[in-house]
């Protein structure tokens, strides 16, 4: 998974009052693998399966 594309698709997607940066998003996004790796497996995969359907 390349962190660079991730962040720019999600900079895109954002577009909402106040815009990222792609630097913020990828900041943003260590901070979120950083506590998602403190958790269970189990509890990541089932956050993620949660999150699956609505990118689609």
């Amino acid at each position: 998974m390349n962190l660079n594309d991730l962040a720019r698709r999600i900079a895109l997607k954002e577009g909402g009052k106040v815009n990222l940066s792609i630097a913020q998003v990828k900041e943003v996004l260590r901070l979120a693998l950083e506590e998602l790796a403190k958790r269970e497996e189990a509890e990541v995969i089932r956050t993620l399966r949660r999150y699956r359907k609505w990118g689609r």
